[in-house]
């Protein structure tokens, strides 16, 4: 990884240097070459029109006295110009007196520039310059001289252009080598002590020079040998963390198992009295009932409903004491037959009401089957209980996997739902969200139901809407 980044680190150094060289280079051989083809083009455009004149001031004799025959003579002389390629001789009213072309090619010239003005062809300057002297205008001369030697002059200095960039880029690689090998090379000797740190806390960084490289392996070097002194004080630390740690742990968990003991204990001590209570209270009832005023009778009443709901109370808080004593017996438990098995025995509870259930295909888990059936067995109950206001009551029990693909159980209803806002408090150990005079119970069902899971791996959540039904769902691993 070290050598890999060496060499991206040194061709990174390189390309930048060369990059930034051949930029520079080509950008001032840019400038130079566009100004060198400038003055090139002038001076020639000025060499050809002062060829053009002298031409000119020849042409003035025959324009001014009509001699045709000097006229051609004097545009033949043009062949003794090398760069000349064809000429016209006009009169003041623009018509050809005598013209004349390299090698007696035709339609060499077509119509003349401006007077005075110069255009360039593919391969011609053209020029149109009057034939004047002392003020008296004759005629004018259209010239065309051949581009040859201007196009010759524009490749050399392309050439020489073309060579001075590649020059200046193997000066520059030469440089940007050097210069990458005195950057890099410290920075990857810093950069591979680094990485054997984490095996060796005791190597360091060599250090070369007294450049901010070497200013920085002194930082890195200073770092290590701090790190290295503290090291063992967080080691001791760790060590005593993890002692508070484990002996938090064990005490809570022993506080935890003498809480459910005293719980378990209390609640089963609790039984014997109550029974003697609800019995001899029923006695009473039974014997003196006929002969009490109806208010001593609804006292009456009221203290049998009492003991029957602490009776009730005491034994959902044993259950719920057990399900954390109990050991699990593991097993393959087939849901679906868990699932109608509880609704059969809940099939009493829908006497006299209209009553749809629907369960889907439910997996097969593992885990204890008698714990399971307690949770199918306090939701479907609560389904029935909830739903009891509903002229027609539907309970739907499904299945599905989510991301973690774990297997999620969930039992709908349209009963009277549930505020959101306090379904936090729906798995709480009797916290109830209605009145116990609208629908019976002390709340430890779904206590039961949220432990079982948990102790099964899984977890569990409510979403419901007052009015609205609500659905109760956990999950289970695959």
């Amino acid at each position: 990884m070290i050598a890999r980044a060496r060499q991206s680190l040194g061709r990174r150094t390189m390309s930048a240097v060369i990059i930034g060289a051949g930029a520079s280079t080509v950008s001032l051989l840019v400038v130079m070459v566009t100004l060198a083809l400038a003055v090139g083009r002038r001076e020639f455009v000025q060499r050809a029109e002062l060829t053009g004149r002298m031409v000119s001031e020849y042409c003035v004799a025959p324009l001014a006295f009509g001699d045709l025959e000097g006229a051609h003579r004097m545009l033949a002389k043009l062949e003794r110009m090398p760069s000349a390629t064809a000429a016209r001789l006009l009169d003041e009213r623009g018509h050809v007196v005598a013209q004349w072309s390299r090698g007696g090619v035709p339609g060499r010239l077509g119509d003349p520039p401006a007077l005075g003005e110069t255009r360039f062809g593919d391969d011609t300057l053209e020029l149109h310059l009057p034939v004047a002297y002392e003020g008296l205008t004759y005629g004018s001369l259209h010239l065309g001289v051949s581009t040859a030697e201007l196009q010759r002059r524009h490749v050399s200095y392309l050439a020489a252009a073309v060579a001075a960039l590649a020059g200046a880029l193997a000066l520059s690689w030469v440089v940007a080598r050097r210069l990458a090998r005195r950057i890099s090379g410290p920075v990857l000797d810093l950069a591979a002590t680094m990485s054997r740190v984490s095996k060796d806390q005791g190597v360091r960084a060599s250090v070369q020079g007294t450049d901010e490289v070497a200013t920085l392996c002194h930082g890195f070097n200073d770092m290590l040998d701090q790190l290295e002194a503290r090291r063992g004080e967080i080691l001791q630390l760790n060590r005593e963390l993890e002692q508070r740690v484990a002996d938090r742990t064990a005490a809570l968990e022993q506080a935890n198992r003498e809480l459910e003991s005293f719980a378990y204990s209390v609640s089963h001590d609790l039984r014997a009295p109550l029974r003697h209570v609800d019995g001899f209270l029923t006695l009473l009832a039974q014997r003196l009932g006929p002969t009490l005023d109806p208010q001593a009778q609804h006292y009456l009443e009221a203290a049998v409903g009492g003991a029957g709901r602490m009776g009730k109370l005491i034994d959902d808080l044993l259950s719920f004491a057990r399900m954390a004593r109990q050991e699990m017996a593991r097993s393959e438990v087939d849901l679906t037959a868990v699932a109608r098995e509880v609704l059969a025995e809940l099939e009493p509870e829908t006497v006299g009401r209209t009553v749809r259930t629907r369960v889907d295909a439910l997996p097969v888990v593992t885990g204890d089957r008698a714990m399971l059936r307690t949770v199918f067995y306090n939701l479907l109950s609560n389904a029935l209980k909830f739903t009891r206001p509903r002229a027609e009551a539907e309970i739907v029990v499904s299945h599905t996997r989510n991301d973690a693909g774990e297997h999620v159980i969930s039992i709908h209803d349209n009963g009277v739902g549930f505020d959101m806002a306090y379904a936090g408090q729906l798995f709480s150990v009797f916290r109830r969200l209605h009145k116990a005079e609208e629908f019976v119970g002390v709340g430890a069902g779904l206590a039961i139901v949220r432990r079982v899971v948990a102790r099964h791996g899984g977890r569990t959540w409510a979403e419901g809407k007052v009015g609205g039904g609500a659905t109760f769902s956990f999950s289970l691993p695959a």
